[in-house]
């Protein structure tokens, strides 16, 4: 029965070893080792020595097989709720793009001409003169967010506060005798905190042209 339990406690020893990493563990196993067979060698006679207790070395052993552990664990969490925050900011910053794409090509169509930029100009901003009784519409950057304003009103955001416009231009591409043709330029990126799971922009460009 002892010889039993003395083998299986040596298969445990192997295994533990066998999965210890780092120079440091391994020399502390071997320390435990010998200072067990010194202790069999004293005590070989009585079994309840043998198997009362931990030594410090077990302990110590102990002890930074959980710390392996619990660290491997934290690590997959961390890695985890990274991967979701960027997937977040990407999802974030691609849906305020393509939402401002298409609303500025939408008001495009539907306005009778362009204002601003003139023909073979460019501008950061873009007035439309809509159809009557509507006021001109004018899309404008106000501190990386960009705003419709009808008339002579402030800006309402179109963006959202978790983005902003980086570059917003406007290029007048109207040939003579042509309907008015805009190409938009626009790029957007994250209001991160600096990490790089923030760190994210897209650019799109278009070209639209009035329906009239």
């Amino acid at each position: 029965m002892i010889n039993i339990a003395l083998a299986a406690k040596n298969l445990i020893h192997a295994v533990v070893l066998h999965n210890l990493a780092g120079t440091t563990f391994k020399f502390m196993y071997y320390v435990y080792l010998l200072q067990n067979k010194l202790k069999n060698q004293r005590y070989i006679g009585s079994e309840d020595k043998k198997g009362a207790g931990f030594t410090l070395i077990e302990v110590l052993i102990y002890v930074a097989i959980i710390g392996i552990v619990v660290s491997s664990f934290i690590t997959f969490a961390l890695s985890i709720n990274s991967s979701r925050a960027k997937t977040y900011v990407a999802q974030e910053v691609q849906a305020n793009t393509r939402t401002t794409l298409d609303l500025i090509s939408q008001k495009i169509r539907l306005a009778d001409d362009v204002v601003n930029p003139d023909e073979g100009n460019s501008a950061s901003s873009l007035e439309l003169d809509m159809p009557n009784p509507d006021p001109n519409l004018t899309f404008i950057i106000t501190e990386g967010v960009l705003g419709i304003a009808e008339g002579v009103s402030d800006p309402l955001p179109i963006t959202s506060d978790e983005v902003y416009v980086s570059n917003l231009t406007f290029t007048n591409l109207t040939a003579v005798g042509e309907k008015d043709n805009i190409r938009v330029e626009i790029t957007i990126k994250y209001r991160g905190d600096g990490s790089k799971e923030y760190e994210y922009s897209q650019s799109l460009q278009t070209a639209v042209s009035l329906r009239k």
